[in-house]
């Protein structure tokens, strides 16, 4: 008996240790902080904390210019440029990795993208009556409520300096139809937030999209019914951003907090992280 025990103790031992035997990847989307259904395209983009993922079978993660990624990159088909480097790879099919993979089953989710981060089944619907446009320079606070287009406007004054429009949403929920936020131009949660965004997402240069200080990503949390966000050069977003039928657009120089939740992800020259 204590031989078969020790015999059985030694095989247990040689499995736990044998080379290729990894955990799979993991199964929740709040661990992935670039995250796509069909396609994740980046470009010299710095991830220090977080995974980056591919969902769909037949999903693509390429990958230019190099890229650092300190925890896990997942999809089913890596394309990479030789350079790029991840905590640990999981695909099935790589070219010019530069780390052996390890295989795993895709899709990556249980369900899709949509229904692991909470959209809803019913979006809410905006009120074009019901615009909302904070000027240049000015501040406006802003109750929970359904709501029209929303613009925050910004650029320079007089002396060349940063004039930024200033939307301090109070707390709660809110609707909007398309959101753009111009040059400069800041959207800051007082309190924990969700927004409902029925059209389009576009941020422009230089904005700021999140908490006021001290709070942290998980305060603003934004679901994006139509099929564009783009995030512009020099911006700073501190949020969760599921956005299931969208090409979302991530551009140069911004540091980012939180995640990006898409069907299609591009981003280049920035980075991305999943604690402010």
């Amino acid at each position: 008996m204590r031989t078969m025990t020790r015999a059985l103790a030694v095989a247990l031992f040689l499995v736990a240790a044998a080379p290729g035997v990894h955990a799979q990847p993991s199964t929740n989307i709040d661990d992935y902080v670039l995250f796509a259904d069909d396609l994740l395209k980046l470009s010299a983009v710095l991830v220090p904390c977080g995974n980056i993922g591919v969902n769909a079978p037949t999903g693509l993660l390429r990958e230019t210019n190099g890229i650092t990624v300190a925890d896990d990159c997942v999809a089913n088909t890596a394309r990479m440029d030789g350079l790029g480097t991840c905590g640990e790879l999981f695909a099935n099919l790589t070219v010019n990795a530069t780390q052996t993979p390890t295989e795993f089953t895709p899709p990556v989710l249980v369900g899709n993208i949509a229904t692991n981060c909470g959209f809803p089944g019913s979006f809410p619907s905006c009120d074009l009556s019901q615009p909302v446009v904070v000027d240049a320079g000015d501040i406006l606070s802003l109750p929970p409520g359904t709501y029209g287009d929303l613009t925050v406007k910004g650029g320079y004054d007089e002396f060349f300096l940063p004039n930024p429009g200033i939307l301090q949403l109070q707390g709660g929920s809110y609707t909007f139809c398309d959101v753009k936020v111009s040059r400069f131009g800041e959207i800051r949660g007082l309190a924990p937030v969700t927004l409902y965004v029925e059209g389009k997402l576009k941020m422009q240069a230089s904005n700021f999209v999140g908490p006021d200080a001290g709070a942290v990503a998980d305060d603003v949390v934004v679901y994006v019914n139509g099929t564009r966000v783009r995030y512009s050069r020099a911006s700073q977003v501190i949020a969760k951003v599921c956005a299931p039928q969208a090409y979302c657009g991530l551009l140069d120089g911004g540091d980012h907090f939180g995640a990006v939740w898409c069907h299609k992800v591009k981003a280049r020259d920035l980075t991305f992280t999943c604690t402010p």
